[in-house]
């Protein structure tokens, strides 16, 4: 009987499987033009699911089945949400740093697109979102955060997983013909993002439909007040982001001793 794997083996082994699920999208991403895929992105970016299968696989050989029917259906553990006031965040936080961002984009005269108006594409949109960012938090925030998280204090879980985030997103954004620059900053707010939801995690139980539906909003609002879903200045947003977390972290500073 072979021995089960610490949390700190668990998350590598998680990461690599990822890298190494992920390798035959990036060959793809290579050859398919993203003006063929749906919002311009690169055919990489159906990599989405792969967190999902990764963690399914390595919890299938940790617990068996019974680990993955505890696993698969968290993306819809919304009832761990015990407090409805944690949806304010969930579905505004990312809406109000995407048109904060703007603003300033517009008084700083920096060319932005026209709004869409077609908002009763939203619902739609948002379920299409749901569903590829629930692939994506079924396996970081469902797998490998817990891991990371017996290892580390929950910031510096966040920060590293952010950062295995962010860097996964290096290749498409390239095959998406991304500047080095924008790839650099947008990866901050990657990393805020993944803060922000393990954030939000932690306060809702460790619900992966929190989770999955903030993931979402940020995909969300960005396209929705586009023309085409990578257009913004991640500088400006990472540095809304940053003011964002700050926020946060006075608050929980000020609740913690109060």
């Amino acid at each position: 009987m072979t021995s089960r794997p610490t949390s700190s083996e668990s998350a590598w082994n998680y990461v690599w499987l990822v890298l190494l699920l992920s390798i035959p999208f990036w060959l793809i991403g290579a050859w398919v033009d993203p003006q063929f895929m749906p919002f311009n992105l690169p055919a990489s970016a159906l990599m989405a699911f792969n967190p999902a299968i990764a963690a399914l696989i390595l919890t299938y050989r940790e617990h068996g089945w019974d680990g993955i029917r505890h696993l698969l259906p968290r993306p819809l553990d919304g009832w761990r949400i015990r407090h409805p006031v944690w949806y304010l965040p969930i579905f505004g936080l990312l809406p109000l740093v995407t048109v904060a961002s703007f603003a300033v984009m517009n008084l700083t005269g920096k060319p932005t697109p026209t709004l869409d108006t077609a908002l009763i594409r939203a619902p739609l949109v948002f379920l299409l979102f749901f569903i590829t960012a629930a692939g994506e938090e079924l396996g970081w925030q469902g797998y490998a955060f817990p891991a990371l998280q017996k290892r580390f204090q929950t910031l510096r879980a966040g920060l590293i997983l952010g950062l295995i985030w962010a860097v996964w997103h290096w290749i498409p954004f390239l095959q998406a013909q991304q500047m080095l620059d924008w790839i650099l900053w947008h990866s901050l707010v990657t990393i805020g993002l993944r803060l922000l939801i393990v954030w939000v995690c932690v306060h809702t139980g460790g619900s992966i439909f929190a989770a999955s539906a903030l993931h979402a909003m940020s995909n969300v609002s960005t396209l929705l007040l586009t023309q085409d879903g990578l257009y913004y200045d991640p500088f400006i947003t990472s540095l809304f982001m940053a003011l964002l977390l700050v926020a946060i972290g006075w608050w929980e500073y000020r609740m913690a001793n109060a």
